[in-house]
């Protein structure tokens, strides 16, 4: 069994006071003149010998404190059998992701938790339900191929009343969920000698893009990578 803790602050930019005394206050945070924003987390993971090693991990992350628990939850749940047939050449991984509607983002630093336009945490960002699945086949120790198949709903959680145009609206209808079918498929394999190749290529169905009622957009993507082993 293996535990892990998590702790991350932001602090100072600007139009943000960063003053030896502000600093003194952000890091206790919780207060009306807090200058910083903090995310804070535990993980769990449990590998069961007796069943392949398989695994079964946990986290749990929140921001936000407005006293000793944060107001602000998010989870991931997840299963890993590394070998999910006897001879050790196939693997799985299922993962579920929730983030809290207002996860990364913050009063005091509008752009959110984000470092160079990414947040630094889960992908997904917040108010989003997430499912993941992975399996792949080993042909060697250096030929891999991977299957991924990825939901995704976001705008579900936290959900507002908005009108024709998006903007916030009492009288208007509930916010539209986006909702995001992918698959991936990545192939490792040698090229000569100690030279690796990695091939990928994604497809992706959005529904109800950007949270707009009807909105449809289609994303592809490749990628090509080398690696040389010294």
């Amino acid at each position: 069994m293996e535990i892990g803790f998590n702790l991350g602050r932001q602090v100072g930019g600007a139009g943000v006071k960063s003053g030896t005394g502000d600093m003194l206050r952000g890091l206790i945070g919780g207060t009306s003149a807090d200058n910083s924003n903090g995310l804070a987390g535990f993980e769990l993971r449990y590998r069961m010998p007796w069943l392949r090693n398989t695994e079964l991990y946990g986290e749990f992350s929140g921001e936000d404190t407005a006293s000793f628990w944060p107001i602000v939850e998010s989870y991931v749940a997840g299963l890993y059998i590394p070998r999910l047939t006897d001879d050790g050449r196939n693997d799985f991984r299922f993962e579920f992701f929730q983030g809290n509607q207002i996860l990364y983002t913050n009063g005091t630093f509008p752009a959110g938790y984000i470092y160079r336009g990414m947040p630094i945490g889960h992908s997904q960002g917040g108010a989003t339900q997430d499912f993941f699945a992975r399996y792949s086949h080993w042909f060697s120790v250096r030929n891999n191929l991977a299957l991924e198949y990825i939901f995704t709903q976001r705008g579900n959680l936290g959900r507002v009343k908005v009108d024709s145009s998006g903007n916030f609206d009492v009288n208007g209808t509930l916010q539209a969920v986006e909702r995001k079918n992918a698959g991936r498929i990545h192939w490792r394999l040698p090229v000569y000698g100690e030279l690796d190749a990695e091939l990928t290529y994604g497809y992706e169905r959005i529904s109800n893009f950007d949270l707009m009622a009807g909105a449809k957009r289609t994303n592809q993507l490749f990628i090509a990578e080398m690696t040389y082993r010294y």
